[in-house]
């Protein structure tokens, strides 16, 4: 079974110790997903505040704004943390560990005459554009951050982006990351206007088409609290576990 471990995080393993791992990147201050702790065990209240004072201390070392952490895969928050974390404004999320053996995928092939390609560098800018009202959502600065980190990404090996294109317009894409034993799928998404009509389905068939041929285990995370999991298990994905994450702004 694959672990929170298996997937890409962007950023280095600082610390390992039998209470934490401590991810950190310099590259990426802004990114929640790249720096945080990954907890070993659950704790009490009072051994997280002990935890925690040791993620401020280190964050406002590296002039980083935020507090992330997670908690080991499959292991619930105690009460007594719950209601901490609630009242000092932490915002919680829930994370589904999914994988697939490409043989077991499922097609799901949409209607639309769509092209599905691996991008390349000539056409990032398309690329960009169409993440870019996206990742707005989440805010300004974080989509203005995410141009040249989708720059450091398409030069590394291992990493293509992919896109679905109707009348040479992008409406989805994806960014497949290849490991020795597994491809990653992440970051895809859907255009609004074309969601529901198997499009992000048959931008899957291709990764798992890609996977099948290499030998290679298909692995992603999803949102827990969204619907989209149920189309990756009608895909043929099986979930393998889920974690539990609390971050929040943290003031220099």
């Amino acid at each position: 079974m694959y672990q929170f471990t298996d997937f890409e995080h962007h950023s280095q393993l600082v610390d390992d110790n039998e209470f934490f791992a401590q991810y950190l990147s310099p590259d990426y201050p802004w990114r929640y997903d790249s720096n945080f702790f990954l907890l070993k065990f659950q704790p009490d209240l009072q051994e997280f505040k002990l935890i925690e004072e040791m993620q401020i201390a280190s964050h406002r070392q590296n002039k980083l704004g935020h507090l992330k952490f997670y908690w080991p895969q499959n292991t619930p928050l105690t009460p007594s943390v719950t209601k901490y974390l609630d009242k000092e404004d932490y915002g919680l999320e829930l994370l589904d560990l999914y994988r697939l053996k490409p043989g077991n995928f499922k097609d799901q092939v949409s209607n639309l005459p769509v092209k599905n390609q691996v991008l390349s560098s000539k056409k990032l800018g398309a690329f960009k554009s169409f993440n870019y009202q996206h990742d707005q959502h989440v805010s300004k600065a974080f989509a203005q951050s995410k141009l040249s980190f989708y720059d450091d990404l398409l030069a590394k090996p291992g990493i293509d982006f992919l896109t679905s294109q109707l009348d040479q317009e992008i409406i989805a894409s994806l960014i497949q990351i290849e490991k020795d034993r597994t491809i990653e799928i992440d970051d895809l998404y859907v255009h609004p206007n074309y969601r529901h009509q198997k499009i992000a389905s048959t931008l899957v068939n291709q990764v798992a088409d890609y996977a099948k041929s290499q030998d290679k285990d298909l692995i992603l995370l999803a949102d827990g609290e969204d619907s989209v999991g149920a189309m990756y298990t009608k895909l043929g994905f099986s979930q393998t576990g889920s974690l539990i994450g609390a971050s929040k702004k943290l003031g220099l």
